[in-house]
């Protein structure tokens, strides 16, 4: 392979001819075997500078904005993200499918790799990206850095078994945000820095703020090659690639001479079906069906786990959770180390710690209810399998509620109001131990501000930094919200999220209480809410038409009995059929007069009517347009 590939490909950007002639002339002076000049930063790493640009532009029109890279020198920075998707496109190499695994390719890529590259493994989840680590490092002096306790502990041990305890270091990035390491320090010992899942600077932005320490001092380094691996990587592509254009200034040439893509498309999850379901009770039923099989639950929210425990348990369903508070727990860690739910227990309900690095091999069902599309596909990155094994798993992806997003939504835009409101406070205030004291005090109004901003020690005393890795995560997360608002099937959405990284598109079925409707993938999404109401009240209707055109009476004890019989089973029809359409409070016996209004309400062609005044009640089907 050659280190810049010559012929350029069809390009999808809305440069103009002139720009992309001046980027294949660039591309053309360069000579692999030119010696590579460093690249020293221009500014000092600091991000207050450039904040009064931001703080007079108050609108939100982007989708992803980083203000705190404006311009600098010559530096356009409205054009960088078509520089970005050029330069990615002349640099990426795409991994052919015949090699299942990294390692099978870039066994004879990476020692061709220089001082001071950046490098981009961007794999989809089971593509032995760990285990072409574990290889590489042997040939450097390498810093591995990795995300969760749980995987520095797995990984340390296989690396200090396998090349001792002097050519590898293993650490978190949490250990190394209050360590007095400089990126100098770095370069001086390690020859190679990995930074494995690091796509969790963005994900975990938000309450790890001081992994942007560590993200600096990476970005400082000079000399040792930099690795990024991860199987949802792009989001933080572009923050590396913004902040190399438009703050250290690099050019076009150099970052084609120093930057690699590597790209393995497809992943080799085995997935059976994906089903959308709309409620808690739904899914129970379903774990309840086959108890025989291993359930792999994450959930967004600890009181939302706790609350699917208790369904599940009253079923006589074992149950484990896993979570911060449950780490150095027996069970917690003897799962993580064996790779195995334990035999006793049907279903582990964890929250986000375990979206990365952990793996698990005897899964049957893996149920999310994340609005992410990268925590998504890392929750399924969970489920590992055999060699040569055909094992599938079956995939449930939580309907969210449109009222709740709704609210999300709008507390995703309280809080980016935080943000630009401690923005003009770090700006307008005189940082100091009383101010930083301030914003500590939980009573404080100002307590809405504890994950827009840290403070660091500096030469001069104390400094206070904006969390701009925080603020970018926001704006992903209101993007993401709002996709799944405007989609009529939030569930379809992130099936449709997931196809791009899969061989073999699954079949998608939504599951409406008791109801299954299988959907197309080539369906547009603007048809999905009438092929499922359609398909819903077929069934509904093909479960009561033995009920149909008969008369109840209340005549008798035995016939009122009859009559009341028929009330409760079609109330408990409903719920059960529409269970997120009706509210919990009407889980109580309705009359027959408020089950014609669901009728209408769900557009059900059926309608109870009272014979002889109301001593008999009759249930009829009445015509579509008479709904």
């Amino acid at each position: 392979m050659t280190d810049i590939q010559m012929e350029c490909p069809v390009t999808r950007l809305t440069e103009s001819s002139s720009q992309q002639e001046k980027m294949v002339s660039v591309v053309k002076r360069i000579k692999p075997t030119e010696e590579k000049k460093e690249v020293t930063p221009v500014h000092t790493v600091t991000w207050q500078k450039p904040v009064q640009n931001f703080v007079a532009n108050q609108g939100f029109q982007e989708p992803i904005s980083m203000p705190y890279m404006q311009s600098y020198g010559s530096i356009d920075n409205s054009n960088w993200r078509s520089r970005y998707e050029l330069i990615k496109q002349w640099r990426t190499i795409q991994i052919p499918e015949s090699y299942e695994y990294l390692s099978d390719y870039l066994s004879g890529e990476f020692r061709r790799w220089r001082k001071g590259d950046f490098i981009f493994i961007n794999a989809p989840v089971g593509s032995g990206k760990t285990t072409f680590l574990e290889h590489m490092c042997g040939f450097y002096r390498a810093l591995v850095l990795t995300n969760r306790t749980a995987n520095w502990e797995a990984l340390s041990q296989r690396l200090r078994e396998k090349y001792g305890n002097n050519s590898v270091t293993v650490c978190t990035y949490q250990s190394l945000c209050n360590s007095g390491i400089t990126s100098e320090d770095w370069d001086n010992v390690y020859d190679l820095v990995v930074c494995d899942e690091y796509q969790l600077f963005l994900s975990d932005s938000r309450f790890a703020i001081l992994n942007q320490i560590v993200f600096t001092k990476i970005m400082n380094i000079q000399k040792a090659i930099r690795v990024f691996v991860s199987a949802t990587g792009e989001a933080m592509n572009q923050v590396i690639f913004h902040r190399l254009l438009c703050y250290y200034k690099m050019s076009d040439q150099e970052l084609l001479y120093r930057c690699i893509f590597y790209v393995k498309r497809y992943s080799n999850q085995r997935i059976r079906d994906v089903y959308g379901f709309s409620d808690d009770e739904t899914v129970c039923v379903y774990i309840s069906k086959d108890k025989g099989k291993k359930t792999f639950l994450f959930v967004d929210t600890k009181s939302r786990a706790e609350r699917i425990k208790k369904l599940l348990e009253a079923n006589k369903i074992k149950c484990m959770m896993m979570s911060t508070e449950t780490k150095g727990q027996t069970r917690h860690d003897k799962l993580i180390r064996s790779e195995c739910i334990p035999e006793d227990i049907q279903v582990v309900l964890a929250t986000i710690v375990c979206d990365s690095g952990v793996n698990v091999r005897n899964i049957d069902r893996v149920i999310i209810y994340l609005n992410d599309p990268d925590l998504i596909i890392q929750c399924l990155g969970r489920a590992r399998f055999e060699n040569g094994s055909d094992h599938r798993i079956d995939v449930f992806l939580y309907d969210d509620d449109k009222d709740k997003l709704q609210n999300m939504l709008s507390s995703l835009f309280m809080q980016l109001r935080y943000y630009r409101e401690a923005l003009k406070e770090v700006i307008s205030k005189r940082v100091d131990a009383d101010f930083i004291n301030l914003l500590k005090d939980p009573a404080n109004e100002h307590n809405n501000w504890q994950e827009t901003v840290y403070y660091i020690n500096k030469i001069n005393g104390i400094g206070l930094e904006f969390n701009w890795l925080g603020y970018v995560q926001l704006q992903n997360q209101i993007r993401n919200i709002r996709e799944l608002l405007e989609s009529p099937c939030p569930a379809f959405h992130k099936f449709k999220w997931l196809l791009p990284s899969l061989r073999q598109p699954p079949r998608f079925i939504y599951l409406n209480g008791s109801c299954k409707t299988e959907i197309s993938i080539e369906e547009k999404e603007e048809n999905i809410e009438d092929i499922i109401k359609k398909s819903t009240v077929a069934r509904f209707l093909e479960v009561v038409k033995p009920w149909i055109g008969i008369v109840f009476t209340d005549d008798s004890d035995e016939e009122r009995e009859k009559r009341d019989a028929i009330r409760v089973m079609v109330n408990d029809l409903l719920i059960d059929f529409f269970p997120r359409r009706l509210n919990m409070r009407k889980k109580k016996l309705r009359s027959f007069q408020s089950l014609n209004q669901d009728f209408q309400q769900y557009q059900i062609p059926l309608f109870f009517q009272y014979l002889d005044g109301k001593k008999k009640v009759q249930l009829i089907t009445v015509k579509e347009n008479a709904l």
